[in-house]
């Protein structure tokens, strides 16, 4: 068994017992993007623990999305391709897979621990959002696979692909997607792809000073929302209606 199969049979046997239950795991980090589980006991053990399914997986450093009824993965297969998986959560049937070219090597110290896909994508209720490491998004109908819609960062923007690939996990919020990419801070409408405003343009040129490499976060602070974003040197809260 590898690490990651291990991994979602971990996941999978605790997300299917009555504790979890109550909550889908839709984005990164969780519903609020915070790591926690706002409603259920925890047991006080995890005796008695039985694998329900298991499903092999390839290469990813993306974690699970999971809502009522799917569990959807993400992997690099063959060093030349991404692949997105749903799996019935109940029963660990495979519902549907898409595939598309999708692969780079990293650079330095990172190449050591693989040129996998790194974003984790986001479920908005509909649609799958998926950020490939060539700083491509896609966006897949939840219920039967197909594409709604793509969009290349690199070819739509004339940007350079970011050399550590595209790290990002999007994060939805009602109708949007914000995602960092093209060095850029993006605020997108969920159903269309459509840009609703960019902002905080950056340089690709020094990638150890410049580049933008994190996945959004929302705050409140002095009274007043916003969303977090990390460049290589800055921390911005960033108004999520204006961009500014």
């Amino acid at each position: 068994m590898t690490y990651r199969s291990l991994l979602i049979s971990i996941v999978v046997a605790l997300l299917l017992t009555p504790v979890a239950m109550a909550s889908d795991w839709p984005q990164w980090r969780g519903p609020e993007r915070d790591g926690t589980v706002a409603d259920g006991e925890w047991p006080s053990s995890l005796e008695g623990l039985t694998q329900n399914w298991r499903i092999e997986l390839g290469e990813s450093y993306s974690g699970p999305i999971v809502t009522a009824d799917r569990v959807f993965t993400t992997e690099t297969h063959d060093k030349k391709s991404e692949i997105v998986t749903a799996i019935d959560r109940a029963t660990g049937k495979v519902l549907w897979t898409r595939e598309w070219e999708g692969a780079m090597k990293v650079p330095f110290f990172a190449a050591r621990n693989g040129s996998w896909i790194r974003s984790t994508p986001a479920f908005d209720g509909e649609r799958l959002i998926v950020g490939g490491i060539r700083e491509v998004l896609v966006a897949l109908d939840g219920d039967t696979g197909e594409e709604v819609w793509r969009i290349d960062f690199p070819a739509q923007y004339g940007t350079e692909m970011p050399p550590f690939g595209f790290v990002c996990s999007p994060m939805v919020d009602g109708e949007f997607v914000y995602v960092e990419a093209a060095g850029s801070f993006f605020k997108l409408q969920s159903a269309t792809g459509e840009v609703v405003w960019r902002t905080e343009r950056f340089s690709s040129g020094d990638m150890m000073s410049e580049g933008t490499f994190s996945s959004p976060v929302k705050a409140t602070i002095a009274g007043r929302e916003q969303i977090l974003v990390q460049t290589r040197q800055e921390l911005k809260g960033v108004d999520p209606e204006t961009g500014e």
